[in-house]
Formats: C-alpha cells, structure tokens, sequence
C-alpha cells in the first residue's frame, strides 16, 4: 500500500470530533474535548498517551561544565518553572514566513478557542502557543486545523530546555494519506495497525471513519522527524 504525507490542506469532507459530535454535545448539553473524544470512533487511544507524555517531563542526568560557570536548579524549582508551561504547544509554519500578531490571529479563529492564548515568537520562525484551558490545548493539538495561508503548520508539544533552531522540533502531526486500501480495512483497529508504522496514531478523518471515500485512507499520526520516511507498507493476512 503507498503511505504519503499530504501537503494540501484536508479534504472539505473531513471534520473534527467536535463536528461530528456536535448534536450529541447539544443534546446531552455541554461536553468537553475529553469527553468528545472518548465517544467517538475517529479517535485513538494513543492520543491520550501523547498527552500525558508532554505533561510528564523526566530530566536526565546532565553534567555542568568543568571548570566553567553554571547554575543548577533543584526539582521543586524546576517544576515551579516549568509548571505555568504545561498547556503549551510549538509551532512552526513551512515554507512561509509569518507575523506574530497574524498567527495569533488565525489561531485563535481556526482553533476555537474559548480561554485564553498567548503566542509567543521564540526565533526561527517558532512560536509557543500558551492555553489555559486543557480543552483548547487538546483541540489544536489533536484536532486542528494545522494549516496558515495553505502551507503546513507544524505542531508539537512543548518540552522543557527547548531551544528554536533551525532544525525545528523533533516530532510533529501530519496527516498521512493511505492509497488502493481495501475497504475491509477501513476498520479503526486495522488502521491503527497499519499507521502505527509509520508514528503514534492519534485519529482517522471523518470519511475514512464513515466509509463515506474509499480511494484511500487518511490517518493523523505523530510522527518521529529523525525517523527515514515510510512511503509502502505490506498488508494481509492468513
């Protein structure tokens, strides 16, 4: 099966768990994104370990400099630091340079978002988005749209010691576009298999999840960027 990474924005076709769960959320009244996403089928389990991941920093042992100047801070310091960072997001958009107080601007428009958000312009064309809602947080990490005047917006989750450069961040979310799959396979366990090949599944889009498109699968996954590409896959079976 050929795997590829789609640069064009998804198809009009495809929506968010919010979309399609919006009369449910109407009907049994205000729901958050957590519970959005536990009831329905686009979703993958692994989205929940990515979040937990990125709020759950371990530090490794790192020697200070012999015979230099160095500061080292104690683990209540460091979690004091670091804790008003928990909802932060990175981000970085390809192929385009773009004005901070735009990106603020279009953020808060295609995320939705319902608390407050401040976007921060770190160098190298990165920008920290800080939430203070877990609802806003999982919504722009999870759900989208990751895309500013068509070209790629990627986004990670923020870790601690990160410093922008112009390698960018180590993963990122894309959406990966699964061609000449057989419909049999539109299954979420099934292609939880298969694009867990490729990186950490987080969700399949609203066509792929109803068989309403059967010229290929898309799958969002999170994907390791020192990893090589993955471009085929062999599926079967018995």
């Amino acid at each position: 099966m050929e795997v590829s990474t789609p640069s064009e924005p998804p198809d009009k076709v495809m929506h968010d768990a919010t979309h399609v769960n919006k009369a449910t959320a109407q009907a049994k009244g205000s729901q958050s994104f957590r519970e959005v996403v536990a009831s329905s089928s686009q979703w993958f389990a692994e989205a929940r370990k990515i979040v937990s991941a990125s709020r759950d920093w371990e530090d490794g042992d790192e020697l200070s400099p012999e015979g230099g100047l160095a500061v080292k801070f104690d683990k209540l310091t460091l979690d004091r630091l670091r804790s008003p960072w928990r909802l932060t997001l990175m981000g970085k958009c390809l192929g385009i340079k773009v004005r901070s107080a735009y990106m603020e601007s279009r953020v808060r428009a295609m995320w939705r978002i319902k608390g407050s958000l401040e976007v921060i312009d770190v160098g190298h064309d990165v920008f920290l988005f800080r939430f203070t809602q877990p609802d806003d947080f999982e919504r722009a990490l999870f759900g989208g749209p990751w895309f500013i005047l068509d070209h790629y917006l990627m986004i990670s989750t923020w870790k601690p010691n990160f410093r922008p450069s112009k390698d960018g961040f180590d993963t990122m979310s894309v959406w990966i576009r699964i061609d000449e799959l057989p419909v049999e396979y539109y299954d979420k366990e099934a292609l939880f298999a298969i694009a867990q090949l490729v990186g950490k599944p987080i969700r399949v889009d609203y066509a792929t999840d109803k068989v309403t498109r059967g010229r290929y699968a898309r799958v969002c996954v999170e994907i390791m960027l020192s990893k090589p590409l993955i471009t085929k896959v062999w599926i079967g079976g018995a």
